[in-house]
């Protein structure tokens, strides 16, 4: 085969692989203020826990993918729960043309990238709209994580 010819045959390849987003939206979402008005007397020292998941399904026979990020924000002064905060965003996503293992990475990685910053958003209004101070979410590499998990599977199938 020839180097253009194989060139060409790539370029038909990629040329087959579609990614696009259909739509992004807030699939649940819920805010407590706990103890209100009391807790917002506090003096603003506040422990944060924020706990992230990440799961995709397959959503119709027409390629479809939905994508969900849950995320979870406790606020804690003085040991004292004040704010409980969630959100699950999603995005429906088309892929063609990727093998199951392309899938699997911008399902888990890519799309969850393209996600987060709109779940961040959704965060920090919903505390800032319960009185109080805006929080920011610092980013996260879903990529690395992504490669991260890969490589502990590697690592127990070698075991």
């Amino acid at each position: 085969m020839s180097e253009k010819t194989e060139n060409q045959n790539n370029q038909n390849n990629t040329n087959n692989k579609v990614f696009d987003v259909e739509r992004i939206y807030i699939k649940k979402s819920s805010f407590e203020l706990i103890d209100a008005p009391n807790s917002l007397l506090l003096q603003w020292k506040p422990e944060m826990n924020f706990e992230i998941k990440n799961s995709h399904n397959k959503w119709s026979e027409n390629k479809l993918y939905e994508v969900v990020l849950s995320a979870t924000l406790k606020i804690k002064i003085s040991d004292k729960e004040i704010c409980n905060c969630s959100v699950d965003q999603a995005g429906i996503f088309k892929l063609e043309g990727f093998d199951e293992e392309e899938k699997k990475h911008i399902l888990s990685a890519y799309c969850a990238d393209i996600l987060y910053p709109y779940l961040r958003q959704a965060i920090s209004e919903q505390v800032v709209n319960g009185s109080l101070p805006a929080v920011l979410l610092k980013p996260i590499g879903f990529e690395a994580i992504y490669q991260q998990q890969k490589e502990q599977e590697k690592a127990k199938a070698a075991e």
